[in-house]
């Protein structure tokens, strides 16, 4: 009866094993960046031993976060896009206005109502 109860004793430790560890979440892979960059680099070098779910979850965590970068590097590009565009801007009105001031248009209202007697041409 011992005996019995020894096996089922060693059985029952035997069978309390610890679990495999559950895989990484892309949030896990997404705050710890030397991580991800491990298990990228193990599952780019060993595909066949690697953890797919872990190896998707890494590359999903990398894209994700690459994402944020191109958005953060978008929106410095277009500020200054747009600060360039001003100040083109500035630039050709200013030199359209020195251009107008320097040859000012005909003012039909300024000018003489009639002409010089003396200059006009003869009749025929």
């Amino acid at each position: 009866m011992k005996w019995l109860a020894c096996l089922l004793a060693s059985a029952l430790v035997a069978g309390c094993d610890n679990p495999a560890p559950r895989a990484r979440s892309v949030n896990d892979f997404a705050e710890d960046p030397a991580v991800r960059q491990a298990v990228v680099a193990r599952c780019d070098a060993d595909k066949r031993n690697s953890d797919p779910v872990e190896c998707a979850n890494a590359r999903a965590a990398m894209e994700r976060l690459g994402k944020v970068e191109d958005t953060k590097h978008t929106t410095e590009h277009d500020e200054s896009f747009e600060r360039q565009r001003a100040a083109r801007r500035a630039r050709e009105d200013a030199e359209r206005r020195a251009a107008a001031a320097a040859n000012p248009p005909f003012d039909p209202y300024s000018a003489p109502v009639t002409a010089d007697p003396a200059q006009a041409p003869p009749k025929p």
